[in-house]
């Protein structure tokens, strides 16, 4: 038991030096863009910003579209007696002066989801190369 205690505290301090000898290691431009480009690439924020622009691109997308027409079937019939009625309509929804305000406005969130995902970024890179900064 004793061994096995002793294997723990010796692979245990032989991990933490080979961790303090990295973190004191100087690290270079090349490792630095490597680690931002890692950042970027696995960062759960980013991932979720640039879901956001393609909602963003699928609202707009969805504020171009025409609504759909309706078509409604009425049956009625005379309770207890022989009449009946039935009646087909459509309707065609006309959206004057309302679709191109509606289109602006997808635009505009379009491009403020971009301007998110830019500066998240932009964000993130710095954060990682302070890191370097401080631990070299």
């Amino acid at each position: 038991m004793t061994m096995n205690r002793t294997w723990v505290i010796v692979m245990f301090l032989a991990i933490g030096a080979g961790a303090v000898t990295r973190a004191q290691a100087p690290v270079g431009a090349s490792a630095i863009e490597q680690l931002v480009a890692l950042a970027l690439a696995e960062s759960p924020a980013l991932h979720a910003v640039r879901a956001e622009v393609a909602m963003a691109e699928g609202e707009r997308r969805q504020a171009g579209l025409r609504p759909n027409p309706i078509v409604a079937i009425d049956r009625r019939e005379q309770f207890g007696g022989i009449e009946s009625q039935s009646a087909v309509g459509v309707t065609l929804p006309l959206d004057l002066f309302r679709r191109d305000p509606r289109i602006a406005v997808a635009e505009s969130a379009t491009r403020a989801a971009h301007l998110r995902v830019e500066e998240a970024v932009v964000d993130r890179a710095m954060r990682v190369r302070m890191e370097a900064a401080r631990a070299s």
